[in-house]
C-alpha cells in the first residue's frame, strides 16, 4: 500500500509490542515514534492495525494506492477528531481551530449547545455541537473515503462486548473468588 501522507496524533501503549512484531516481519524503523509503528502497521495489516492499538490516537492516512483517506479515532475517544465538509473539501483536525483556518468555512453557532456548555462546563455528545457545521468523529470508529466516491463508510473498530475477558482481573479485596 503506497502511502503518500499521514497525519497522526498518537500515544499508544502497545507500540513496543507491535514494533517487535513488525520488526520480525522485516519492516524497517528509523525512529522510535508511534507514528512509524502505525504507518508500518497499516502496511502490514491494513485497518486491522486499529484493533491492535491501545492508548489515545486520532489519525488520518492517505493511501495513494487505493486513493482513500482513512480517519480513525481511539476506543475511548480521548483524542478528539473534528471534521467539516464544504463544497470543495473535507476538513479535519484534532482541534476546531484547525478547521477555522480554511477560508469561507461556515461558522453557525448552536445556541442550545452553548447553553449546555455554560451550564455543564462541557458539550454533551453526541447530539450537541458548539458549531453546527463541525462534527466530532465518533470514538471507536474508522472511516475511509475514496477519491472517486463522495460517500464515506464508517465502522467501529472495537466494542466492549468483543473485548477479551482474560484481561479482566478481580480487585484485590481479600474476598476469595468463587
Amino acid at each position: 500500500m503506497g502511502l503518500s501522507g499521514s497525519r497522526i496524533t498518537a500515544r499508544s501503549t502497545t507500540s513496543r509490542k507491535i514494533r517487535q512484531e513488525l520488526d520480525a516481519l522485516g519492516y524497517p524503523f528509523r525512529s522510535r515514534s508511534d507514528t512509524e509503528v502505525i504507518v508500518n502497521g497499516w502496511h502490514a495489516w491494513g485497518p486491522k492495525i486499529f484493533t491492535r492499538l491501545r492508548g489515545m490516537f486520532a489519525l488520518a492516512i492517505w493511501d495513494r494506492r487505493s486513493q482513500s483517506l482513512i480517519l480513525a479515532r481511539d476506543r475511548l475517544g480521548k483524542k478528539p477528531l473534528y471534521y467539516a465538509a464544504t463544497t470543495t473539501a473535507l476538513l479535519f483536525g484534532s482541534e476546531i481551530k484547525a478547521l477555522l483556518t480554511w477560508p469561507g468555512v461556515p461558522r453557525t453557532a448552536d445556541p442550545s449547545a452553548i447553553d449546555r456548555y455554560l451550564t455543564l462546563g462541557y458539550v454533551p455528545a453526541p447530539g450537541y455541537r458548539l458549531c453546527r457545521d463541525f462534527a466530532s468523529f465518533p470514538r471507536l470508529t474508522t472511516s475511509s473515503s475514496r477519491r472517486a466516491r463522495t460517500k464515506t463508510s464508517a465502522h467501529r473498530n472495537w466494542s466492549v462486548i468483543g473485548a477479551s475477558r482474560s484481561r479482566v482481573r478481580p480487585a484485590a479485596t481479600g474476598v476469595p473468588r468463587t
